[in-house]
């Protein structure tokens, strides 16, 4: 108890896409998974951890998916710094914020 697992994970897709990615885990015949965030390292690496917190086995998997919003969101911070007309940038990133607050919630992934 009370130890750190550190997972680590190569993740990656083609292209230029950004990529989030979480660990799940839980103990073993727990039904609830828990999620924590992982962070990118270096080149396609991710790293993220969880405390053991009772006596037991654990369970973990990593989830990862391109994540749409996250890749419009650079291209847009890159276009605003060279200066460039943003004006359809910022109607798409409209579009997908209405689209995601039609269906009530922006869950991770779904704009994917």
């Amino acid at each position: 108890m009370g130890d750190t697992v550190i997972v680590e994970a190569d993740v990656f897709t083609d292209g230029h896409d950004a990529i989030s990615c979480v660990l799940l885990y839980k103990k073993e015949g727990d039904s609830k998974w828990t999620e924590a965030p992982m962070e990118a390292l270096v080149n396609d690496r991710w790293r993220g951890s969880f405390e053991v917190k009772e006596l037991g086995r654990y369970l973990y998997t990593v989830s990862a998916w391109i994540d749409r919003f996250k890749t419009w969101s650079h291209a847009l911070a890159k276009r605003v710094g060279a200066n460039q007309d943003v004006t359809l940038d910022l109607i798409i990133g409209a579009e997908m914020i209405a689209a995601a607050g039609k269906h009530g919630v922006a869950q991770r992934g779904w704009l994917a």
